[in-house]
């Protein structure tokens, strides 16, 4: 998902970018090298060959996908070790890395920095903390880490569909804990320049990326919900029994939602980004409930709606949601 997004912005600024990936290549044309990143040998066959001059590493096996931790963690640390190591050797000397605000795994009551110590919950969190390690620690003369919220664009469905289908269909929005939350999103094309800029200068370090707009979680579905044009309303229910609920359809694989999800989804995370502002004179553009909003849109002039097929990301289609579909009985 997010992988696309950056390919197409570094062509449009005419930077001459190829595609490494699992699947196919849906679209955008040029070059496309479909491998999967465990294959050490197929990574270093392609980076040997390239003569690149920078390699922008979005690829992860995510949480939800119900993969078995073993391959989840030879997908997100083997992986990222496979292309630092392939770039150590064949010289490539810039590397920039997206990992994710999962390595934190409890609320902050404010803006959490570069040098908050992280607090995994869970095996993805612990994964991505993993390859931050190995990026960090190579041997590479520019090697960057963007430690990210939920990433939001045009196309980004996954666990957003059963949100975008309460709104759509007038349904009650569920607000666990009453929604008084702030928690960060960032607008996949801000994140994109962010990355673009510490390749550009030869930056080495962990930079926190995300929205500078954050307001409430309930304020951002009402936002959502004004914009289009739907009569859902805002209910507010008691984090404590539904966090238990969660655990408990999770646990009979009823529910997509995991730890992280429980533990984080009423609760405040918010990074601080003024490194990377003052590092590269980067600014985010758009806030958290506007990249909503544009999400929903696509999603709702999608006649697809989050239906596409394995062969697309994770991201791109609708989240399988279980039990949680019981809850339009009750909306």
């Amino acid at each position: 998902f997010f992988g696309g997004i950056l390919l197409s912005e570094l062509r449009l600024r005419g930077v001459v970018a190829e595609s490494l990936d699992i699947l196919p290549l849906a679209e955008g044309g040029g070059a496309h090298h479909q491998i999967d990143l465990t294959n050490k040998g197929a990574v270093e066959s392609v980076v040997g060959k390239g003569g690149y001059g920078a390699i922008f590493h979005c690829a992860a096996q995510l949480a939800h996908e119900r993969a078995s931790d073993d391959s989840l963690w030879r997908a997100n640390v083997g992986g990222a070790e496979n292309l630092v190591r392939a770039c150590e050797k064949h010289g490539v000397g810039c590397f920039v890395c997206v990992s994710s605000n999962c390595v934190f795994g409890r609320s902050y009551p404010r803006p959490v920095g570069e040098d908050e110590p992280p607090t995994p919950a869970e095996i993805y969190g612990k994964s991505k903390l993993a390859a931050e390690e190995i990026v960090l620690n190579s041997a590479l003369p520019a090697a960057s880490v963007f430690r990210v919220p939920t990433i939001l664009d045009e196309g980004r469905v996954g666990l957003l569909a059963l949100l975008f289908e309460f709104v759509r269909e007038n349904r009650k929005v569920w607000l666990i804990g009453g929604g008084g939350n702030r928690y960060q999103f960032i607008y996949a094309k801000d994140l994109a320049a962010a990355m673009t800029a510490a390749a550009e200068s030869g930056a080495r370090g962990l930079f926190n990326a995300g929205a500078d707009d954050v307001p409430t979680m309930a304020e951002c579905f009402q936002f959502l919900i004004n914009h289009a044009g739907s009569r859902s309303r805002l209910v507010k229910i008691p984090r404590a029994p539904s966090v238990l609920a969660l655990r408990f359809l999770h646990a009979l694989n009823l529910s997509p939602l995991g730890p992280y999800h429980w533990r984080m989804i009423a609760s405040d995370f918010v990074f601080d980004t003024s490194k990377a502002k003052a590092a590269f004179g980067w600014k985010p553009g758009v806030g958290n409930a506007e990249a909503l909003a544009r999400a929903y849109d696509h999603w709702a002039n999608n006649p697809a709606r989050g239906a596409e097929g394995a062969n697309s990301s994770p991201h791109k289609r609708a989240a399988k949601m279980g039990a949680l579909r019981l809850l339009k009985w009750l909306s």
